[in-house]
């Protein structure tokens, strides 16, 4: 599939380092984004005045803008393959989704109420993805009464609820809902994180989307009538399974379940009719590694989050983690090579 245009984000985009850089029809001037500059976008890829665009799906943020501007993006001539709005938003908001699972017998942590002092180790999350102030935050993992007594100085509490923070095995369970009820699952388990809960940096091929976890997964979406992409995080802790966080939308180890023969993405355009292929998972054995990410959290000064043998499968077997670095590719090497 050759017919795509890409948009870069700005000048320093990694994306006009790679092969792809002959792809891109336009380069953003500033992140700012709205219908107007979307609008601007648009007359600057569009070759006739009768093109039309399929739109990727693919950060929170820009899901949020098409939905947001659903209409009068698609009167643009765009087809945007997202669920409606309100039902994103109920998967994707962590407090509300966290309901659900609850009302459908999926665990999730302990919640908890915002004590006086520190206590024990706990996850302040965003109860919706922006405040009532238009604010976006992020989870915020909090280990010491100094970062407790941080955050309740530089936060405002109404905005977030707590949930005690779990250690245990971390997985991605991976799922792609068709329009004709077909689903297709595959799973991950992550080895190494990014400080504060960001970018996985290694992870494995799972077999957990065989479980019945998963399985429990699958039938709520299904009830829900949910269609399309959706990465649900569980930690497993003391032999149970409990939701993190689910995410609608394209999420950050994709070339994992590409190299594992597992590939969503030609399930997604198949779905939507921009492909004709039989689809067959493999399920083959699969490392993902971005050596890029460690380097980041080396340099804030904090140290990475290992899970379960994370520590001992990445420094004990550095070169075959290295040997499949996300961007140790043809397309990608530039990017490799100076260290992203």
């Amino acid at each position: 599939m050759d017919n795509y245009k890409i948009v870069a984000l700005t000048e320093s985009d990694g994306l006009l380092k790679s092969a792809y850089k002959k792809k891109v029809s336009f380069v953003r001037t500033s992140k700012e984004l709205n219908v107007d500059i979307f609008q601007q976008i648009l007359a600057g890829i569009r070759e006739n005045s009768s093109e039309r665009f399929f739109i990727i799906p693919s950060s929170e943020y820009f899901n949020r803008f098409l939905l947001n501007n659903r209409e009068a993006i698609e009167e643009l001539g765009c087809r945007i393959p997202l669920v409606d709005r309100e039902l994103y938003e109920v998967l994707s908001d962590k407090h509300s989704f966290g309901e659900h699972c609850q009302a459908n017998g999926i665990l999730i942590p302990p919640r908890l109420e915002w004590p006086e002092s520190f206590e024990r180790a706990l996850v302040a999350k965003p109860i919706r993805y922006a405040s009532l102030n238009q604010k976006i935050y992020s989870p915020i993992i909090i280990k010491s009464k100094e970062e407790y007594q941080r955050f309740r100085n530089e936060y405002p509490l109404s905005d977030f609820y707590g949930e005690e923070y779990l250690d245990g095995e971390s997985y991605y369970l991976l799922y792609y809902f068709c329009a004709s009820g077909e689903v297709y699952s595959f799973s991950q388990e992550n080895l190494v994180q990014q400080p504060f809960g960001k970018s996985i940096v290694a992870a494995r091929t799972s077999g957990l989307h065989r479980e019945d976890i998963s399985a429990a997964f699958q039938r709520m979406f299904c009830e829900l009538g949910f269609r399309g992409l959706v990465m649900v995080e569980v930690r497993k802790t003391l032999e149970q399974y409990y939701m993190i966080e689910a995410n609608p939308r394209l999420w950050g180890p994709s070339q994992l379940f590409v190299d594992a023969g597992c590939n969503f993405f030609e399930v997604f355009l198949v779905d939507n009719g921009l492909l004709e292929k039989e689809i067959v998972f493999e399920e083959r054995k699969a490392l993902y590694f971005w050596n890029g990410g460690i380097h980041q959290a080396w340099n804030t000064g904090e140290p990475l989050q290992f899970f379960t043998r994370g520590q001992e499968l990445l420094f004990d077997q550095y070169d075959a983690w290295i040997r499949n670095d996300i961007y140790r590719r043809e397309d990608t090497k530039a990017l490799f090579l100076t260290g992203k």
